[in-house]
């Protein structure tokens, strides 16, 4: 009897443009097409209007402020 390996997800940084500054917003998918609809949906459920920059893959994580975010969830 075999087990399945959860596949893992990847560490993507959503990059959007709030007006006035910017912001990086983690978001944890399985894949590329993943992390844009989960990027997509991100900005049409804000509360505030949000305009896309780009998304972009840290696998290896990333790092903020001493903190560190893991790069496979």
């Amino acid at each position: 009897m075999s087990e399945e390996t959860p596949a893992q997800r990847t560490l993507w940084m959503l990059d959007c443009e709030t007006g006035y500054s910017r912001e990086l917003i983690p978001i944890y998918a399985f894949s590329e097409e993943d992390a844009n609809e989960r990027a997509e949906k991100h900005i049409r459920e804000s509360k505030r209007p949000l305009t896309f920059i780009g998304l972009r893959p840290f696998p290896d994580g990333f790092t903020i402020h001493y903190s560190r975010l893991p790069g496979k969830a």
